[in-house]
């Protein structure tokens, strides 16, 4: 009986289409994660008034810290709701990819590689 209730509702949302495809989920393997930060790529030709329009949400006024990068047509965003994220934002079939912010690191230089050049318009 148990295993029929668990089917049951798995057969009604297949039946009606109630399973929609999500834009894939990537996320680093270590620490170096933003928390509730989130960086969406929409497919070419997809804008964000149309991506809000399918959502239901304009996640500029919704989210915060929103920075839209026009030309790689990518916004970024902070959300605390992962079911906003999960559910609605990648539900809309032109995202292309959803991904958590992350850090990124780079080497130190030692300070001995370094060395001052003379040069004759300096004023130091």
């Amino acid at each position: 009986m148990k295993l029929l209730l668990f089917i049951l509702p798995v057969a009604v949302s297949l039946s009606w289409g109630g399973v929609q495809p999500r834009a894939q989920f990537r996320m680093a393997v270590d620490s170096s994660v933003v928390p509730d930060r989130y960086l969406v790529s929409l497919k070419i030709g997809h804008t964000l008034s149309e991506h809000w329009e399918t959502i239901g949400q304009d996640l500029s006024k919704d989210g915060e810290d929103f920075r839209y990068m026009e030309t790689i047509n990518v916004y970024s965003v902070t959300l605390r709701d992962e079911y906003i994220v999960h559910n609605t934002i990648r539900t809309d079939p032109q995202v292309e990819d959803v991904e958590m912010d992350y850090y990124i690191s780079f080497p130190e230089f030692e300070s001995e590689e370094y060395y001052a050049i003379d040069h004759p318009n300096s004023t130091v």
